[in-house]
């Protein structure tokens, strides 16, 4: 049978060639063959081959079940796979194993439930298995460079998993490709287009490893519009949204930032630092390699971890709680780099007092380096104090000079220079703890500072250590003397 006409087999030798079973062929009445209507003798291939729609259970005379998909079969290895993916023994099929043979084999089926299973659902979306949920794998180009094969998709109608969040399209710009064989052209994806780059220098200038290339069946590949060519210039980039969690073939999950990723070293690290398995997305190593690797991540919870969420903002954590910084002054003065800097999702940890701007009016300032001029910041601008004297007449103290980069200094602008009083002094809002050399605390209070007697009246107030700044004693010292605080209220 062949698109609802009978074609005449012209002879055995015909059968056998077809891989046509003596076993398959069905006894029906004459009047029954009469009314189908004929089309051309066969008499050699190509030969019509059976097909089934995806699902359709077989069964085979060794008694195995094997699964259709897409007119291949693949056998489910056992009565609990079977039993796993919703499948009926009542609607098995004896259909003989001349039937059968026509078939060709794909991956035998384990179960349906378990983590990377592969799924075609009834609506006709594949996905993915991945802590217990379903997870819908957007588009051909995302399957493949998750790793993923084609022939380990399985048919289920419904096997009581909930949708989780699909998969991330990593259709992604800066994704560089290629189709199968050699001498074949390479692109990379820029904004939905992909573009060939014209010569393997160009791959070097442009920062691509050859690791990287992922390959891509042709008819993926062909299906992407064409930009044009890369010959050099502005190259694509690859960056992931900020924080995505990547998992590659080795079962590491890496955690992106900018261009480059992270591993998260152990399971307390990722859970620790707010991620969560259902948004874990797969990735080819090819994928993996397209970014940096920083360093590993170990911890977003102990003290001194920095931390960054989404909006850019950065966070010194402490017994942790996080704390703002909150200029890229600060930042400087700290000593963080990008390197430090751990993704966490929003609203994660729990935020407690900024930290102290050392770019706040009053502070003290210099770049790097011998005989370099001293600012201090007045109203966001630089103030450059011009002499020891001018430094001495504003009670201003060596041990308050914070060393920023050179970079740093020279954006802000310049205000008038400082030759005497009156002077730009820091202040601070009440309630402010301080610290200085000798372990006593202060709070603010109205421009003065008052120092908390005991640990007691510190509890008392609802002051906390981590809200505690380290400062120089010249600047506590600057500040007028209240009375000590020994109880409430307090500032």
């Amino acid at each position: 049978m062949e698109n609802g006409t009978k074609r005449h087999i012209t002879s055995p030798s015909v059968l056998t060639q077809c891989g046509y079973g003596w076993d398959a062929v069905d006894v029906v009445s004459a009047a029954a063959v009469d009314n189908i209507p004929s089309g051309p003798a066969l008499s050699g291939a190509p030969c019509p081959r059976p097909s089934f729609p995806n699902g359709t259970l077989l069964r085979s005379s060794d008694g195995k079940a094997w699964v259709v998909m897409w007119n291949a079969r693949k056998w489910v290895v056992s009565p609990g796979a079977f039993a796993d993916c919703g499948y009926q023994w009542g609607n098995l099929n004896d259909l003989g194993e001349g039937i059968n043979a026509q078939l060709p084999i794909s991956p035998g089926l384990a179960g349906c439930t378990v983590d990377n299973s592969l799924l075609l659902t009834p609506d006709n979306r594949i996905n993915v298995v991945r802590g217990g949920v379903l997870r819908y794998i957007p588009d051909s180009l995302t399957f493949e460079l998750s790793g993923f094969g084609w022939g380990d998709v399985a048919p289920v109608s419904s096997i009581g998993l909930p949708a989780g969040e699909p998969i991330m399209s990593l259709a992604l710009t800066g994704i560089v490709l290629r189709p199968p064989g050699s001498q074949v052209p390479i692109y990379v994806l820029d904004g939905g287009l992909k573009r060939h780059i014209t010569s393997p220098g160009v791959i070097d200038g442009c920062g691509y490893p050859w690791q990287a290339i992922a390959t891509v069946s042709s008819s993926i590949i062909s299906s992407i519009p064409e930009g044009p060519a890369l010959q050099g210039g502005a190259c694509p980039t690859l960056q992931f949204p900020f924080g995505t969690l990547l998992q590659g073939p080795d079962g590491a999950v890496w955690v992106t930032l900018g261009g480059g990723r992270k591993w998260v070293s152990s399971y307390d690290t990722f859970t620790g630092c707010g991620y969560q398995a259902a948004k874990v997305n797969p990735a080819a190593g090819t994928v993996l390699a397209g970014l940096g690797v920083g360093p590993a991540l170990t911890s977003c919870t102990s003290t001194n971890s920095k931390v960054t969420t989404r909006d850019g903002n950065v966070f010194v954590v402490l017994a942790g709680w996080k704390r703002h910084v909150p200029s890229p002054a600060t930042f400087d003065a700290l000593g963080i780099t990008g390197d430090d800097l751990i993704p966490i999702p929003d609203g994660w940890l729990t935020t407690a007092k900024p930290l102290l701007d050392v770019a706040a009016t009053g502070r003290l300032i210099r770049p790097p380096g011998e005989q370099v001029p001293i600012y201090v910041m007045d109203g966001g601008a630089k103030r450059h104090v011009v002499s020891p004297a001018a430094m001495a007449a504003c009670g201003y103290g060596w041990d308050a000079v914070s060393i920023l980069p050179a970079s740093t200094v020279g954006a802000f602008s310049n205000g008038p220079v400082l030759n005497g009083t009156p002077c730009p002094q820091p202040t601070f809002s009440d309630g402010t703890l301080l610290l200085g050399s000798d372990g006593r605390v202060w709070a603010s209070q109205a421009g003065q500072r008052r120092w908390i007697t005991d640990s007691t009246t510190f509890a008392a107030c609802g002051y906390r250590g981590i809200d505690i700044d380290r400062i120089a004693d010249s600047i506590i010292g600057a500040l007028p003397l209240g009375p000590n605080l020994t109880g409430k209220p307090c500032p």
